[in-house]
């Protein structure tokens, strides 16, 4: 018993030295949906889902982030009020990032039309959607998608 155990243990540090070492690959999907709010998530993503485009959700800002050292959207919808970094100050992270600056951004708010005016030049987004929202207000976004590859 105790020869198989090392033996395990052996093996169990082989598999985890070829794991570190394996680069991961990127993967494509069409949306970055950040959105904190479970019920929301889940609706826009069986929304988007259905029309054909894949969705990959986060549920914070630093989440969004790893996700996307990782892969590359075709477009982002972003909450403004998250649970870490504000909608805000990610849109300009990513837009400031070389590798990121060409990636449209749709902020998804509830927050008043009044006071989005004011922030959206400083926060260099595409367009803005505001909750609660009917699926047409995602017309920019699927006009989008469809003109890209």
């Amino acid at each position: 018993i105790e020869m198989i155990y090392e033996q395990s243990c052996m093996l169990e540090t082989k598999i985890k030295n070829i794991l570190e070492n394996v680069k991961q690959v990127p993967r494509n999907y069409d949306i970055l949906l950040i959105e904190d709010d479970p019920a929301t998530l889940q609706l826009l993503t069986s929304y988007f889902e259905n029309l054909g485009y894949k969705v990959n959700g986060a549920v914070s800002g630093t989440q969004a982030l790893r996700e996307l050292k990782s892969s590359k959207p075709r477009v982002i919808l972003l909450d403004v009020m998250l649970p870490d970094i504000s909608g805000y100050e990610l849109s300009n992270t990513i837009k400031n990032a070389k590798d990121w600056e060409n990636i449209p951004i749709y902020l998804l708010t509830a927050m008043p039309s009044s006071e989005v005016k004011k922030r959206k030049n400083e926060m260099q987004v595409d367009g803005v959607i505001l909750k609660p929202f009917d699926f047409s207000d995602f017309k920019n976004v699927i006009n989008y998608l469809k003109k890209t590859p």
